[in-house]
Formats: C-alpha cells, sequence, structure tokens
C-alpha cells in the first residue's frame, strides 16, 4: 500500500466506532492477565495503536509485516517493534514474554495452529497468549474475501487450536454480541437478495458512530467478569485467552 492508504487506515482506526471499542476491550483483557510492566507481544501490530492505547501497563513488542506500518509506529514512540510475519515470532527472544497477542491475525492464516504453537515458545510458563478471531462460517461475506480471510471460527473451535499447541484456556467468550443479531439480520438479507456491498470502514455519522461505540464499549463489565463460562453465547467474533503452564 502507498502512503495515502496507511493515512486512510490510520485515520480511521483513531475514528471509527469499531476500530475505537475494539481496541478498549482487548486493552482491557490484555491488562487483566498480563502483568504489570511485563513484555507483551502484539503479532500483527500495524501501526501500533494498541500498544500506544496499553501504555506503561505492558513492555510494548511489536512485530508486522509492513515496513510503512512499522515506521508509523517508531513515530509513535514504540522502539521494540520487528518487521517480519508470523514466522518472525521465532527470532525474538523465546521463553520471553509474558503475553503474545493475535488480534484479528489467525483468520488470515494457512497456519494458525503453527502461529500459536510459535506464541508458545515465546512465552514464559505461565505467559499467556490473547486472541481475537471473526465467529461464524454461516457469517461470511464480501468483507472477508476483501481482507483475505481463510475462515471464521466457533467458540469451540478456537478453544481446540489453543489446546493442540498446549495452551490451557482460561477465557473463551464471543464478544461485539449487541450488535450481532442487527449485523447477522443484515448480512442474511443481503445473501438471499443478492446485495452484498463491498466492504468498508467509513465512519458512520457522528450521532450514529457514538451510539455503536457505545453499544460495543457495553461489553466490558461482562466481559472483565468472563472465563471460560459466564460470557455471551454469541457475537461477531471470539476472544480467547490461553495460558502456557508453569
Amino acid at each position: 500500500m502507498d502512503a495515502a492508504a496507511y493515512d486512510f487506515i490510520f485515520e480511521r482506526e483513531h475514528q471509527h466506532w469499531w476500530f475505537r471499542a475494539r481496541r478498549e476491550l482487548i486493552a482491557r483483557t490484555v491488562t487483566r492477565f498480563v502483568p504489570d510492566g511485563a513484555p507483551f507481544l502484539d503479532v500483527g501490530c500495524g501501526t501500533g495503536s494498541l500498544l500506544e492505547r496499553l501504555g506503561r501497563a505492558v513492555e510494548p513488542w511489536g512485530l508486522d509485516p509492513s515496513a510503512e506500518s512499522v515506521a508509523r509506529g517508531r513515530a509513535r514512540g514504540l522502539r521494540r517493534l520487528t518487521e517480519g510475519g508470523v514466522d518472525a515470532i521465532a527470532t525474538l527472544p523465546q521463553r520471553h514474554f509474558a503475553g503474545v497477542g493475535f488480534f484479528d491475525v489467525l483468520e488470515h492464516l494457512d497456519d494458525d495452529a503453527g502461529a500459536l504453537r510459535l506464541a508458545f515458545d515465546a512465552l514464559r510458563p505461565g505467559g499467556v497468549v490473547v486472541a481475537t478471531v471473526p465467529a461464524f462460517r454461516w457469517l461470511w461475506s464480501r468483507h472477508d474475501e476483501v481482507h483475505q480471510h481463510r475462515r471464521r471460527y466457533r467458540r469451540e473451535e478456537l478453544a481446540a487450536r489453543l489446546t493442540e499447541a498446549g495452551f490451557l484456556p482460561e477465557l473463551l467468550t464471543y464478544y461485539n454480541a449487541r450488535l450481532f443479531p442487527l449485523v447477522a439480520t443484515v448480512r442474511l438479507v443481503e445473501r438471499a437478495f443478492g446485495l452484498e456491498a463491498d466492504a468498508d470502514t467509513r465512519v458512520p455519522p457522528a450521532p450514529i458512530n457514538r451510539l455503536l461505540e457505545r453499544v460495543f464499549l457495553s461489553e466490558r463489565t461482562r466481559l472483565a467478569r468472563a472465563t471460560t463460562s459466564g460470557g455471551f453465547s454469541a457475537g461477531l467474533s471470539v476472544l480467547a485467552v490461553g495460558r502456557r503452564p508453569d
């Protein structure tokens, strides 16, 4: 992508309700499970907006295949950023990190289980992997095609991937659940009538943008108490935390 495309992404991730609320909910989950000030690796960190949000709550490390994203992250003051794909996890300090994050990354990979195994090796004993992925194959849409997704997940499928990689699941829930009925209905109607629109991230009018962000963020109290039960039974995405055994 050229510089204008990155400017577009940078602008949207600070204005669009989905990016803003998602970043806040993920940051709260990371700080719940990663000890204060401990090293945390964000795989597919983009321009570093999540690491910037986490601030001094963690020691921020990032990995991204885009040189432009890494450069923009460093311009935010993030120094421990590495250019590279998921395989580059193996080049970073092993058994070092208290947390590794894959936020809407695993669905892009041919070998999602292999990526989780790399995270397992990079984590210190007792460390956690935190992951979000899009939910439910039947919600597949033009958005997935545009963003080159390989799959969407059920909660149980992501749990199985974590277990196969050696992790003990500690949090497993759907999220973006309160908007799920509306979005699911729209997608099914669009598909039935052949009306699926191109995916985009245009910012809605300000009142709607604020309302949608507020609805999404209203899940934070329930997510803060969720473990492998007690979360949401359906949603547009899955949120999971797995712990490497001591």
